[in-house]
């Protein structure tokens, strides 16, 4: 792994997504779940859950850069605009640095919708267990 290397990952939001965070979190903010309102609201609509969006980004760094084992250790996110159940998302994590004393990369993180709207902007410093590292590496 080296600064310039880049991984994405796509999904499609789904309305149960927001349900599913809700049980887990217990986030029942009416933007979330009342239409009328959430129309009447400077978002103009039912708005998907930070977490939901930036959940996406956990996978990423746990599954493909830097990969199994790695933890957030800090994150900067900025939310720029709503995502909406049917959006269809990449996030995409870029090296930034590799700390040469320890499993330490800071990674710039985005989201974007598929029309190109960056929903989430930002950076993370990522620690990799490297005992999973090598248990896991093909």
């Amino acid at each position: 792994m080296k600064p310039g290397d880049v991984a994405r990952r796509s999904r499609t939001v789904q309305a149960s997504d927001i349900e599913l965070f809700t049980a887990i979190t217990g986030d029942r903010n009416p933007i979330h779940y009342d239409p009328e309102l959430a129309e009447a609201s400077r978002f103009g609509g039912i708005v998907v859950q930070g977490g939901v969006t930036t959940g996406l980004l956990n996978a990423l760094v746990a599954e493909d850069l830097p990969g199994p084992g790695s933890v957030f250790l800090e994150v900067s996110w900025r939310f720029l605009a709503p995502v909406r159940p049917g959006d269809v998302l990449t996030a995409e994590a870029r090296v930034l640095e590799v700390r040469a004393d320890k499993p330490v990369t800071t990674l710039g993180t985005t989201v974007r919708t598929g029309d190109g709207t960056v929903v989430v902007d930002g950076t993370a410093v990522v620690w990799r267990d490297p005992v999973v590292q090598d248990r896991t590496s093909g």
